[in-house]
């Protein structure tokens, strides 16, 4: 029984790495590209009448091509989550705002640290390790359960929208040679 799991696991991974879902996350998406292949909302990615429930052999070939079809769909919504998190925690945003200013004030200060210079680059290093272990201690939590969501989302949407009808191709603004390595 388990050999017959771990084979089942090894062609789902065989197909997503050999399926325009792998060759998309190998590609160097930029904020551009991402832009650019954002489909429309109400006809396509909402439309009642494309979804339908898939039979188990289509379930990889529905989840590859449609993670790619409307990833920029799923970053817009996941950013938007993330904003309405961090507007709903008050103690975040005051947290921000604070470490702005802090920011701001030793931006325009000079420092030195026991008779040493302090560069701009070693204070915008302190302030940004400040921000990330502000953004852990406060909103750790909601960023974390704001990506799972958004991701459980994503993939029960890829699962039962039908497939598009087009030829897949994840247009960006580098040529296809600009692969990551495996």
């Amino acid at each position: 029984m388990e050999d017959q799991n771990i084979s089942t696991i090894k062609k789902w991974i065989s197909y997503v790495q050999n399926s325009n879902l792998g060759v998309a996350l190998q590609y160097k998406v930029t904020l551009t590209s991402l832009k650019s292949n954002i489909r429309p909302w109400m006809t396509d990615m909402f439309n009642p009448a494309l979804f339908s429930k898939p039979s188990v052999k289509q379930i990889p070939a529905r989840l590859g091509e449609n993670l790619v079809y409307f990833i920029s769909n799923y970053v817009i919504l996941t950013m938007l989550l993330l904003v309405l998190g961090i507007l709903s925690q008050p103690s975040f945003l005051i947290s921000l705002v604070a470490i702005g200013a802090v920011w701001v004030y030793l931006s325009k200060k000079e420092m030195k640290v026991y008779g040493v210079d302090v560069t701009d680059f070693q204070k915008n290093m302190a302030i940004l390790a400040l921000l990330v272990l502000s953004t852990f201690m406060l909103a750790g939590n909601m960023i974390i359960y704001t990506l799972f969501f958004s991701m459980v989302l994503a993939g029960a949407h890829a699962v039962y929208h039908d497939q598009p009808q087009i030829n897949l191709k994840l247009e960006t603004d580098l040529p296809p040679n600009t692969l990551l390595p495996l």
